[in-house]
């Protein structure tokens, strides 16, 4: 019995291929970052609504769930994709006038949600499973627009800039036994999928300093200059590489957001947007400790 479902789900893949590749190919032309994902959530939901699917929409904004019962609801397994894209503006194929561009693959595994719902609902085969399944399309994975996020907890929207964070907090997984998401890799020689692999948590942050103004040309005596402080800061941490394990996978990046107002004013506001990432919770907490004594480190010096 569980063969002959299998085969009726994947034969039923097979035949919607080019359906499918064509709604990659869709979704890879609307790429949106985190929380702007209108256009690519209302397409998902379309998509999943063709199934048989109700979909429930508008989850932490963008976010979006659909639950087909089995017969019986012995667990519940959450198929998952991310909305999101990448803000890129030099890539060759990025959307014109915003950047954006899917360069990390989330219209494969949006894909890859839709082409499980086909695969199981137009089948038949998902009722006739002994658990539920929900499929699950969620917001804001990448770090990106970090003002927008902040914006959007000032005026209560969201309570994390993470999407799945949010999603958390609202309840969406609290029924759920599993979670499968897939993710692409780069092009390699030889193809492959790797199935339980792990991936980094990351752990975001921002930093600000602040100093005191003065004329940069008549007087830089009497100010103190918050960019050298970040930069002190920024030096000390790259001096930390060297102390992280290859197996704890760790990275550290960042962007200067703000770096001052004027070349002759000594720069008194100084913002920065960090990424801690990690392998394990315990190495990315280690590490982010060592980030913020080495941030102290600069605006002490």
């Amino acid at each position: 019995m569980k063969e002959q479902l299998k085969k009726a789900a994947l034969d039923t893949i097979e035949e919607n291929k080019e359906r499918l590749m064509q709604i990659g190919r869709d979704l890879y032309s609307m790429p949106e970052p985190g929380f702007l994902e209108a256009r690519t959530s209302a397409y998902v939901k379309e998509r999943l609504e063709e199934t048989g699917l109700t979909v429930r929409s508008g989850i932490a904004i963008t976010g979006l769930t659909a639950r087909a019962k089995g017969r019986k609801s012995l667990m519940n397994v959450g198929l998952m994709g991310e909305l999101d894209s990448l803000i890129m503006p030099s890539h060759p194929k990025a959307a014109p006038g915003t950047g954006y561009f899917h360069g990390c693959g989330h219209h494969a595994q949006l894909t890859t949600v839709i082409g499980a719902a086909i695969g199981l609902m137009e089948s038949g085969v998902a009722c006739s499973l002994d658990g539920d399944l929900t499929f699950i399309a969620v917001p804001a994975e990448e770090a990106t627009l970090p003002d927008l996020r902040r914006t959007l907890i000032r005026e209560g929207k969201i309570a994390f800039t993470s999407g799945k964070q949010e999603m958390i907090r609202l309840g969406v997984f609290d029924d759920i036994d599993m979670v499968l998401c897939s993710h692409m890799l780069g092009k390699t020689p030889d193809p492959r999928i790797w199935v339980g692999h792990s991936w980094n948590g990351i752990l975001q942050k921002s930093v600000r300093y602040t100093g005191k103004s003065a004329h940069a040309g008549l007087a830089p005596d009497t100010g103190i200059n918050a960019l050298e402080a970040a930069l002190c800061g920024l030096n000390a941490i790259n001096a930390l590489r060297e102390r992280f394990r290859d197996e704890d996978h760790v990275r550290i990046h960042y962007i200067i957001t703000k770096g001052g107002d004027s070349p002759a004013v000594v720069p008194d506001d100084v913002r920065l947007e960090f990424g801690v990432r990690a392998a394990t919770f315990e190495a990315m907490m280690h590490a982010n400790e060592m980030v913020d004594r080495a941030l102290r480190f600069g605006g002490e010096s």
